[in-house]
């Protein structure tokens, strides 16, 4: 059984940030290195998210939710060392882009996290490209020793007549840019309840692949998230949906 660890209010309250008078509801995040947020409300839309596919917005201050998956939708991620992989490339990718890790979940044929940029200047391609190339990078070699059958499966001609062996779905996946902190809270609840919609698990934290865990202020978890959301709308267990 997991040992569950008592979270001091101290720790919960040092896990969100407070929202600045007059941005109700807005995520209010600091943009490091003494610059300021480059939008403000005349400049966002009406909704509280943008949705878009295979592009970035780049916009400093802002979340994204990102969704990609294996090539053909085929369950490479389900082997813990294949998510393994993409664990220590999460970790790598947020001390080199220097990101904030809200919440993420490894499914077997796709993928979701919710993070955000600390600098004011970033490429969301870039990142998406450090996350995903290193676990495309250690599949391929190991099936290369290991299962050349299976790398066949993942062997693609380019119009070019180059060769190249796909791990990820072509395309970029989903990236949507969160603004608003409701929203922000409602995407941790949605990718953490992934498994248990799906059937694998009877609960969140019992899916050791996820940030589910972390909320719950559990030990065992593979991956710590860097913080919470900001300004949770109320007290209570960390993963609370809202």
């Amino acid at each position: 059984m997991s040992k569950v660890r008592t979270v001091p209010r101290t720790r919960r309250e040092t896990f969100h940030r407070q929202v600045s008078k007059g941005a109700t509801g807005k995520l209010c995040l600091p943009v490091y290195r003494e610059t300021k947020l480059a939008h403000n409300a005349s400049m966002l839309p009406e909704m509280q998210t943008y949705r878009k596919r295979r592009k970035s917005f780049n916009d400093p201050g802002h979340a994204h939710e990102l969704t990609f998956s294996c090539y053909q939708r085929w369950p490479l991620l389900g082997k813990d060392r294949t998510r393994q992989w993409l664990i220590d490339a999460l970790g790598n990718s947020r001390r080199r882009w220097n990101l904030e890790l809200w919440a993420y979940v490894i499914m077997p044929e796709h993928v979701h996290i919710l993070l955000c940029p600390r600098e004011a200047s970033y490429d969301m391609a870039l990142i998406l490209k450090a996350i995903k190339q290193p676990v495309s990078r250690n599949a391929v070699r190991y099936l290369r020793r290991h299962a050349p059958d299976w790398l066949t499966k993942l062997r693609v001609t380019l119009p070019s007549g180059r060769v190249q062996h796909r791990f990820w779905q072509p395309g970029g996946g989903y990236d949507r840019n969160i603004v608003h902190e409701k929203t922000a809270w409602a995407c941790v609840g949605y990718i953490h309840d992934n498994p248990v919609r799906r059937g694998l698990v009877g609960l969140p934290t019992d899916w050791p692949w996820s940030s589910a865990r972390w909320y719950e202020g559990m030990d065992d978890v593979v991956l710590s998230m860097d913080n919470c959301p900001p300004s949770p709308p109320m007290a209570g267990p960390r993963h609370r949906r809202v």
